[in-house]
């Protein structure tokens, strides 16, 4: 059987992992906004139903974009190993979840996060263990 160039080597192979995990951020992120941005047209009437709601719209919003920005600093920084941190934002307080080797890497994520736009402040539900 005879091999063509293309087919020698997969396209995916020469991927660094940190791009992989900040494509599939990117991903759910478009994913999260798309989800969400139908009730920002839908809220156009003045009723007061309206008002509550587009404003929890908003919210969700501001949310779903502080967890993807939280993520992709978490990728991002060097040192830290974000591939086991779970984000998750709620009206500008954002949780992190999941496990890091040691301690120095939950103050490192957790101070990360805190100085982005919009946290309210930063939940460290993170737990230490050693790979």
């Amino acid at each position: 059987m005879k091999i063509f160039p293309l087919q020698a080597r997969s396209p995916r192979s020469g991927r660094h992992p940190a791009k992989r995990i900040g494509m599939a951020v990117a991903i759910a992120a478009a994913t999260a906004c798309a989800m969400v941005a139908p009730n920002v047209l839908a809220a156009g009437d003045d009723s007061a139903a309206s008002s509550s709601s587009h404003s929890t719209t908003g919210m969700k919003i501001r949310d779903a974009t502080i967890t993807t920005k939280a993520k992709a600093e978490l990728i991002g920084t060097s040192g830290l190993t974000a591939g086991d941190i779970h984000v998750k934002t709620r009206r500008g307080i954002v949780t992190l979840t999941g496990s890091v080797p040691d301690e120095q890497q939950r103050t490192q994520a957790v101070g990360v996060v805190k100085q982005l736009d919009g946290v309210r402040s930063v939940r460290d539900q993170l737990t230490i263990r050693p790979k």
